[in-house]
């Protein structure tokens, strides 16, 4: 029994350390930088589903990527599967998706976190699902 509780509490050392060690959105994964080029690749990309706002609507209830609806749906998730998501199947249609390339989806990402409240840090965020599989998403800290 005293071996049982001992690698019981092992396994709980080893899990509350990985936790300590994730990595949360609210590190600053993106760059002011590489926000302002998403915006302008977002006005070329997005606008015409999402809006000038980001808050969608229009035909077809297109889903705001702002927001409370937004945050709500992506919190449990990584970074990565976000990116994965916007990269495979945004512009719906697969012949507007033609010409963007993962760099141009990494600056829209770092533009849609900007307007949701999350701040930008000193690395650029990178096109590259498995790196961004290691952040996880999280609430944007409360404004001042």
């Amino acid at each position: 029994m005293i071996r049982f509780l001992s690698v019981v509490g092992t396994l709980l050392l080893v899990a509350a350390v990985g936790a300590q060690n994730a990595a949360t959105i609210n590190i600053g994964v993106y760059t002011a930088a590489q926000s302002e080029r998403g915006e302008l690749k977002y006005l070329r990309n997005c606008r015409e589903c999402h809006e000038r706002n980001l808050m969608g609507g229009g035909y077809d209830d297109i889903p705001p990527i702002k927001g409370d609806e937004f945050l709500s749906n992506w919190t449990s998730w990584s970074v990565g599967d976000v990116f994965d998501f916007i990269e495979t199947e945004m512009p719906p249609k697969e012949k507007d998706r033609v010409g963007i390339e993962p760099l141009d989806y990494a600056d829209i990402l770092a533009y849609i976190l900007s307007q949701n409240g999350y701040a930008s840090g000193q690395e650029e965020l990178p096109p590259d699902f498995d790196l961004l599989a290691e952040i996880e998403m999280a609430p944007p800290p409360a404004a001042p």
